[in-house]
Order: C-alpha cells, then sequence, then structure tokens
C-alpha cells in the first residue's frame, strides 16, 4: 500500500486497521511521501514565461521534428534542448533588460522632442514586456511554493 504518511501516521493507521504484520519501507521524499526522482535529478518543468519568448514555438517545433525517433526519446531530446535553451534566454533577458533600463535613462536626461518622445514610449513598452515575463516566472514560482506546502 502505497501512501504518504509519515511514520509515525503510518503507524496509527495500522494499529487502527489491524495491520500487525507488513512490510515497511521507508520513504525518501522531504514530507515522507515516496521519491520517483533520483537525488541529484532536478524534475523538468515547463516555465509558463517561455511561452511569452518568441522563439519558444519554433524552437519546439523545430526539436520535435528534427529527428525521427519514438516519443519517449522525442520528449527527453525537447527537455534537454528545452533547458539548454532557457538558460541562454535567461542570460539575454537580463542583458536586454539592463540596456532598456540604461536607454530609458539617457532618453529622460535629452531633451523632449517627438522623436525622443516616441523612442521612450517604445522603450517603456519593451521594458514592460520584460518586465511581464519575469512577473509570469516568479508568479509560477509562488505558486508552486504554495502547492508544496
Amino acid at each position: 500500500m502505497e501512501t504518504k504518511l509519515d511514520h509515525n501516521r503510518m503507524e496509527r493507521v495500522r494499529k487502527h486497521c489491524g495491520f500487525h504484520n507488513g512490510l515497511d519501507v521507508s520513504a525518501s521524499g522531504s514530507r515522507g511521501e515516496l521519491n520517483e526522482y533520483p537525488t541529484g535529478k532536478k524534475r523538468f518543468k515547463f516555465e509558463s514565461w517561455w511561452i511569452l519568448e518568441p522563439s519558444c514555438e519554433n524552437v519546439i517545433k523545430k526539436w520535435w521534428t528534427e529527428k525521427s525517433r519514438e516519443a519517449l526519446e522525442k520528449l527527453e531530446y525537447l527537455r534537454v534542448n528545452l533547458q539548454r535553451w532557457e538558460k541562454m534566454i535567461k542570460g539575454e533577458y537580463d542583458k536586454r533588460s539592463k540596456a532598456l533600463r540604461k536607454r530609458l535613462a539617457e532618453l529622460e536626461g535629452m531633451n523632449r522632442d517627438d522623436d525622443n518622445l516616441a523612442e521612450m514610449i517604445n522603450v517603456k513598452l519593451e521594458l514592460n514586456w520584460e518586465m511581464e515575463k519575469e512577473e509570469s516566472y516568479w508568479e509560477q514560482r509562488a505558486r508552486a511554493n504554495w502547492l508544496r506546502q
């Protein structure tokens, strides 16, 4: 019988139900649950902010159709490549946000003519889009942390 109860609660259940003999398999998870993943290997999760990246759909299609394999092999290939892609995108995101903030500060220090105001609006829109991605990232983290509690 698989349970997600800690040892003490499981003992109470056994005594209450009259299960005096049985096999006790200890759990290795942080809350007493069985751990399906080997330690050291992180569970793969699709990040919601990836969808906001313009290149996301194209790279997924490319990797999925790149090699004809069985579905499980394709999924593993996709997982590995998405994790690499995420690291690359995160690095670009940090550089891009920094450059946009710097450009916005420069524009705010300049004389306000039509061209500068138009560029300032464009920079603010791009910066808002980048902030939307970051908000989506942290929203997913907060939801995952809430569900764990």
